[in-house]
């Protein structure tokens, strides 16, 4: 990728991911590349919302990739979660935030679902 699009002269340089897709042969991959910032797309630690909204990831997906990237000393990390998302209850959001505190990923990024569809559509070409 270097090659193509150098980024010797950048500070950060992040890849997106779906906890579900990560194993650890990957992340070497990514960390040997110069990739500086895993983002978790996590959206919810509840297992029941991943599966209501058809997600391709459970909790201990998130748990796992989350411990990989520590493990291999990614110097960020970025956890994001969607609020509002199909069948979420208040209280299931309220301790997915809980968690992702808790975890000490150096930032938690969410938006509500209607806002991140809105987003997704205006930034289409």
């Amino acid at each position: 990728m270097q090659r193509f699009l150098p980024w010797d002269a950048v500070e950060e340089v992040t890849f997106e991911c779906e906890p579900g897709t990560l194993h650890e042969r990957k992340l070497q991959v990514l960390r040997d590349l110069g990739i500086t910032r895993i983002s978790l797309g996590v959206e919810s630690f509840s297992d029941d919302v991943l599966k209501s909204n058809n997600r391709g990831h459970t909790s201990k997906h998130i748990y796992r990739a989350y411990d990989f990237v520590r493990k291999l000393g990614f110097p960020q990390v970025n956890i994001d979660l969607i609020a509002g998302m199909l069948n979420e209850r208040e209280e299931e959001w309220r301790e997915g935030v809980r968690k992702a505190v808790d975890m000490a990923a150096d930032c938690v990024d969410h938006l509500p679902d209607g806002d991140y569809l809105q987003l997704a559509k205006s930034t289409r070409p």
